[in-house]
């Protein structure tokens, strides 16, 4: 009987190594309230373990064991790699787009580290072991549900509102998200009477074109004005429109946004040449999430996996089905399949009609495929086939990390100074660049594109930044949601346009410069108009919320964040580390926050009343619209436009 118990007490001991140590690795750590969370995970194992006792057959049980304990350490595994790379943690549904192990492999070995062998795999197999050479004393089941029920009610009751990581355990926090997730299906499907309050506080509306149709069932739908004034610079003549969604460029390593040096001198000519958007903001941290947010003019949700994968077939109107009720043709270009994160099936139900990847062999491969000069060339003789007008997506993928492959244009690369994966990604940053500038020589030299609109935007950023940036994890925040937005065309004179916006008002904004003005449900605004009396942006990354209001900034920095990185006033230093409810810091810039990041340029908000009404509105705005979309009130189904899905192939 004692070495049944010391087998039972090895395997709980063993188990509990995983748990701490990918707590410990990444910084994040545990105080007696996660340790309550951590310690109801161990119960709900060994209750598992008790249920598996009632399978008939040894080996059965046998096998039931192996598979609950490799589940648990691959997922402390790659919750961890996440946490490495993103400062979060993922949630249940992240797995379900690793649909392609091949093209994330050379990430997961950047990010792994020698000790995770010994944790993630040869520890738990040590404890299947000891489940396995002797049976463990039984526990009974009644007395292991009542523990993990009080462990449970009194985490619930010492935990903080949000989620704190040192009071946390991934996995339970991945198994309420997703509790809570089942719960949220079986509420009515109809707004609550609350939506007519949400609408008046969180929709905004560009009001010299447009008026709120005040519709009961899609709240959002937006009629336009007649006669409403069109845009000095207005692009009549349906020009085509080609965008081009460039993989990891930020803002904060161009020129037109201040860099020195610059690590994109061709868009920095485009900027020049064409419209310059100088405060603005990717919506999410991932191509999929930022695509949806730039296609539909809408939030993707802050938590659960992307939209692509979870509602494929939501019923919204994007600005490309807009554009091709005005006779555009539709096409998405790229140089990875569309397949992936699902997206050909929701693009294409979005009035996408045609597919392009089918890139000649032969090209140069360049991190996840082929590189972007060869998808430049392929897009190029695309474009060149297509009947005008159109609407095409060009997306690059030559800076994707983890930069394995390294950049063909390493050499040309401008120094900056950073650790070896930051060289690695400015380096990446300045190919994509070379590559777009390859590209735009063929169009300058082209009379097909006189007509056209080109448009470059970044889809996000990356938590990685050179020695010279600030150490501020609130200030990392603005330099990893801004992204840079160029509209280039030779019909266009030079301009800057200084309105804060978004990913999601690109299509509203793209409509106004082409003259358009239809009925729609977008979510964004026009940047090109004034009538809007404070904007405000909402990112989001991995459940955390982050917001710019006006001149307000609310960034997620997290109470453990406090111990390495210095705040922003030093006189309120012991009282936002004592609040163990702070979770983010509210304070106002009179410049440009990518540049100017010393003190005297920030003023910290410390009342709280202040403060609170800031969070309470980037809360409610992010479960306003989260609702309408998981209620799919977006829009009617039947304006759902659902093209033949289809694989384009150049012809010979």
């Amino acid at each position: 009987m004692k070495r049944n118990r010391l087998s039972l007490f090895g395997a709980v001991f063993l188990l509990s190594l995983v748990i701490f140590y990918s707590a410990y690795t990444t910084a994040v750590g545990c105080n007696a309230v996660g340790f309550l969370d951590h310690v109801t995970l161990i119960m709900i194992l060994l209750l598992m373990n008790e249920i598996l006792r009632q399978v008939p057959g040894r080996w059965a049980c046998s096998a039931g064991r192996l598979v609950l304990i490799a589940f648990l350490a691959v997922f402390f595994f790659l919750n961890t790699l996440h946490f490495r790379f993103f400062h979060t943690w993922g949630d249940a549904a992240a797995a379900r787009q690793w649909d392609d192990l091949r093209s994330i492999w050379s990430s997961l070995k950047v990010l792994s580290k020698p000790a995770d062998l010994i944790f993630f795999f040869a520890v738990p197999m040590a404890a299947w072991i000891f489940l396995q050479v002797r049976s463990p004393s039984k526990i009974s089941k009644q007395i292991l549900f009542v523990l993990i029920a009080c462990l449970s009610a009194a985490h619930a009751f010492l935990a903080s509102p949000e989620i704190l990581y040192n009071e946390n355990d991934p996995f339970m926090v991945a198994l309420r998200q997703e509790a809570k997730s089942g719960l949220a299906s079986f509420s009515s499907e109809r707004p609550t009477a609350s939506v007519t309050t949400g609408v008046q506080k969180y929709q905004l509306i560009n009001s010299t074109i447009y008026k709120n149709a005040e519709d009961p069932d899609f709240p959002l739908l937006k009629i336009p004005l007649p006669n409403s004034r069109p845009l000095p610079f207005e692009l009549d003549k349906k020009p085509n429109v080609v965008f081009i969604l460039m993989e990891s460029v930020r803002a904060y390593e161009s020129g037109a946004y201040g860099a020195d040096p610059s690590m994109t001198p061709t868009l920095d000519r485009l900027a020049r040449e064409g419209f310059l958007f100088r405060n603005f903001y990717a919506n999410s941290y991932q191509t999929a999430r930022a695509e949806f947010a730039i296609q539909s003019s809408y939030l993707p949700a802050v938590q659960d996996s992307p939209e692509y994968i979870i509602r494929p077939h939501l019923s919204l109107v994007t600005w490309p089905s807009l554009l091709k009720r005005h006779g555009y043709a539709t096409l998405w270009i790229g140089s990875y399949t569309p397949t992936y994160d699902n997206k050909q099936d929701f693009l294409s139900h979005h009035s996408i009609d045609s597919f392009f990847s089918s890139i000649p062999k032969g090209y140069r491969k360049v991190g996840w495929g082929p590189s972007d000069e060869d998808l430049f060339n392929y897009a190029f003789n695309v474009l060149s086939t297509q009947q005008a007008p159109y609407f095409a997506e060009i997306m690059t993928l030559s800076n994707h990390f983890p930069w394995d492959d390294g950049a063909p244009t390493a050499a040309l690369t401008p120094q900056v100074r950073g650790d070896a994966m930051y060289q690695k990604y400015a380096q990446g940053i300045f190919y994509t660049d070379y590559a777009i500038g390859k590209f735009m020589s063929r169009v300058r030299a082209s009379r097909r594109f006189d007509n056209t609109l080109f448009i470059f935007c970044g889809d996000h950023g990356i938590w990685l930044f050179p020695d010279t940036a600030p150490q501020s994890s609130a200030l990392r925040q603005e330099i990893y949601f801004r992204v840079p937005l160029i509209f280039w065309s030779p019909r266009l004179q030079p301009r800057m346009i200084e309105t804060m916006g978004s990913q999601i008002d690109i299509g509203p904004t793209v409509l106004d410069l082409l003259g358009l003005r239809d009925t729609n449900y977008f979510q964004g605004t026009s940047l090109f108009r004034h009538d809007i009396s404070t904007r405000f942006v909402l990112m989001s990354q991995d459940g955390r919320w982050n917001m710019r209001r006006g001149n307000v900034y609310t960034y997620d920095v997290g109470p453990e964040l406090f111990k390495t990185h210095y705040p922003f006033n030093e006189a309120e230093y012991d009282r936002l580390v004592k609040n163990k409810r702070m979770e983010h810091v509210d304070f106002t810039a009179d410049e440009d926050l990518l540049r100017r990041t010393d003190s005297r340029h920030l003023k910290l908000l410390a009342d709280p009343n202040q403060t609170r009404q800031f969070h309470e509105f980037a809360e409610g705005a992010f479960a306003f619209y989260h609702g309408l979309m998981a209620a799919d009130k977006i829009a009617p189904k039947d304006e759902a436009t659902v093209p033949a899905r289809k694989e384009e192939k150049l012809p010979d």
